[in-house]
């Protein structure tokens, strides 16, 4: 009942590194890098500040929390959410900009993969999404865009759900 997909990217990559632990880590590390820093370097070129982009994706990677997760915790489940919580942020701010349905199966796209690497960080990423379109619905009277949103995200546990459903009554 424990999340597939970190142990599955990891295995990958030490497969890659020819079997050895080590250096199968040091590689998910830049890849950690690359792509967990991608999705604001996208948001940076949207924005017309590609320099500011690449500096929040150095620093996202590099914030104390992420760093500690990394290099002293260990967990490979947060790590791997990690690197996807700036996808499913790029995904919502394209959607709410242009509206367009690409951007939601991206946002079903990242809360899958989000809950099939650490459950209880894609439920908490859930309700911050859910407290932030509070606040959107509020400030820009559009309520129709945070709840689309917000659908997708639902449908993605019920996407999941021919895991998620075992993994919870599992004995966690």
């Amino acid at each position: 009942y424990w999340a597939p997909l970190p142990y599955y990217v990891m295995a990958f990559l030490q497969g890659i590194a020819g079997g050895n632990v080590f250096q199968g880590y040091c590689l998910f590390a830049g890849i950690s890098i690359f792509f967990g820093g991608l999705p604001w370097l996208l948001l940076g070129k949207k924005i017309k500040r590609p320099v500011m982009g690449t500096m929040v994706g150095l620093v996202w990677f590099f914030m104390p929390e992420n760093y500690r997760v990394f290099f002293s915790e260990g967990n490979l489940p947060r790590m791997v959410t990690a690197i996807l919580i700036p996808y499913l942020i790029y995904f919502i701010y394209q959607y709410l900009e242009e509206e367009k349905s690409r951007y939601l199966v991206g946002v079903i796209i990242s809360m899958c993969a989000m809950t099939i690497s650490h459950t209880m960080i894609s439920a908490m990423t859930g309700i911050a999404a859910f407290m932030y379109f509070c606040f959107y619905a509020h400030e820009n009277h559009c309520l129709k865009k945070p709840v689309r949103i917000l659908i997708c995200m639902v449908l993605s546990y019920s996407i999941v759900g021919i895991w998620l459903i075992p993994a919870l009554s599992g004995g966690l």
